[in-house]
């Protein structure tokens, strides 16, 4: 055989897709610090690192940003990877540092 064989079957051109979005707090918590976006064709969720310290405002942030790069017309068939990546790097840091990462006192 010369060349790659074809796969068999049909090819899928199209797909119908049913999204929903939910997050829970958990067993340990007593707050959900989750950030979710269902943007199509942009979908996040991020966790809020719970017992973090700003876990909610550093989830919150990246579901932002996505939100913008969904707003001004992602296509992820251009297979646009550095725009996913530039618009993360463009986080506003403006408030000051990024949220710390060390355990807060809560359980």
């Amino acid at each position: 055989m010369n060349g790659p064989e074809e796969p068999r079957g049909r090819r899928v051109d199209q797909v119908e897709l049913h999204y929903g979005v939910a997050t829970d707090v958990g067993l340990v918590r007593e707050v959900n610090e989750d950030s979710l976006l269902a943007d199509p064709p942009v979908f996040v969720v991020a966790d809020g690192m719970g017992g973090h310290e700003n876990g909610d405002v550093a989830s919150r942030i990246v579901v932002e940003e996505f939100a913008r790069l969904a707003d001004a017309g992602y296509d992820p068939t251009e297979g646009d990877v550095p725009a996913v990546a530039d618009n993360l790097g463009e986080l506003d840091t403006s408030d000051g540092p990024p949220p710390a990462t060390a355990p807060s006192a809560r359980p």
